[in-house]
């Protein structure tokens, strides 16, 4: 059964070392997946950077008029295990099919 967790606090409550902790969790386990932030992100470039200094590179930047259905994100997502999408970068539910997707979660 797929998985949606959603994390959320306000400012300094941690949601990036949340989104970081998750994803290494994961490939602890063996489980592939991708991390999605948005462009709006310029703190740490092409990675999602927490206030203790953890870092992990992204990989899918999504700009304002990007979509997660381009063919290039979705040949990544489909070989993942679990999608973690960063805060200011939230999917269109149209745009997310759960049913075929070989996701077991989706992390925000």
């Amino acid at each position: 059964m797929k998985k949606l967790i959603f994390y959320y606090s306000a400012m300094n409550g941690g949601k990036s070392t949340a989104l970081i902790q998750v994803a290494y969790n994961y490939e602890a386990n063996n489980q592939k997946i991708v991390l999605v932030k948005s462009k709006k992100d310029t703190k740490a470039g092409n990675y999602l950077s927490a206030r203790n200094g953890q870092k992990r590179k992204v990989d899918i930047i999504l700009d304002s008029n990007d979509t997660l259905l381009s063919a290039a994100n979705m040949k990544l997502i489909s070989k993942s295990n679990c999608l973690i999408i960063s805060e200011n970068c939230f999917p269109h539910s149209s745009e997310y099919d759960w049913e075929d997707d070989g996701l077991n979660s989706v992390i925000m």
